[in-house]
C-alpha cells in the first residue's frame, strides 16, 4: 500500500513498494550511479531488498527514512530521497537513475523532503556531504540553501558537507 509523505509537480515521494525492488536493484548496480557513492562500487541485487526492507520499517517506526521518490505520471521509482545516521550526523542524500538526470528531479525532490524534514520532523540539523568532484550534488545542496561547512577526507578523497540548522521559529 502507497503511503505518500510529499509530493511535487511531478513527483511523489513515497514509502517503498515491493515493485520498487527491480528498478531500485538497477540503479545501484549502475557504475556511473555508485560512483559517487561510499568506495564507489555498485551493489548487488539482495542490497536493494535490503532497502526496501530497512527503510520501510524505519518509515514506520520513526516516520521517515530515505523516501522512494517515483514519477506521478506512472508511479515508477527511480531513486530515493531521505535521511539516514552516518558519522553521529542525521544525513540527507539522494540517489536517482541515470536516465532521469538532468531533468531537475533530484532539486525537486530535495527540496520536498528537506521541507518535511524541518517542519514536519522538525530536526535541529541536517548534514549532507559529496565528494568534492560531485559538482552536481555539490549545486543542489547550494540551490536548497544548505550552507558549506568542512572538507574532510575519506579514502582519501576530499568529501564537501553542508547543513542546515533548524531553529523551529
Amino acid at each position: 500500500m502507497r503511503k505518500l509523505l510529499a509530493e511535487t509537480d511531478r513527483l511523489y515521494i513515497r514509502n517503498w513498494m515491493e515493485k520498487d525492488i527491480e528498478p531500485y536493484a538497477k540503479i545501484i548496480g549502475d557504475p556511473d550511479v555508485m560512483r559517487f557513492i561510499g568506495d564507489g562500487t555498485t551493489k548487488p541485487y539482495e542490497e536493494s531488498v535490503r532497502a526496501y526492507e530497512k527503510y520501510n520499517h524505519q518509515i514506520d517506526t520513526q516516520g521517515w527514512a530515505r523516501f522512494a521518490v517515483a514519477l506521478k505520471e506512472n508511479d515508477e521509482v527511480i531513486g530515493f530521497c531521505g535521511y539516514d545516521f552516518y558519522l553521529d550526523d542525521l544525513d540527507f542524500g539522494w540517489r536517482l537513475a541515470k536516465h532521469q538526470w538532468g531533468k531537475g528531479y533530484t532539486t525537486e525532490a530535495a527540496r520536498a523532503v528537506l521541507r518535511l524534514g524541518i517542519e514536519e520532523f522538525k530536526f535541529n540539523r541536517i548534514v549532507c556531504h559529496a565528494f568534492e568532484e560531485n559538482k552536481a550534488s555539490i549545486n543542489i545542496m547550494e540551490k536548497i540553501g544548505l550552507s558549506f561547512e568542512r572538507i574532510w577526507m575519506f579514502q582519501g578523497k576530499p568529501v564537501k558537507q553542508y547543513a542546515i540548522t533548524n531553529d523551529h521559529s
